[in-house]
């Protein structure tokens, strides 16, 4: 992407929500399922 402008957001940011998959991931790491996340 060197060179190029960053992406119109579609949404302000105080508008986002989490999603259902974030809020899963959130609760397997609270129950200390999940240690490692990888995204890109």
């Amino acid at each position: 992407r060197a060179g190029k402008d960053l992406p119109e957001a579609s949404l302000p940011f105080h508008r986002a929500m989490p999603s259902l998959t974030h809020m899963a991931l959130v609760q397997l790491e609270k129950a200390g399922i999940l240690k490692f996340l990888i995204s890109q």
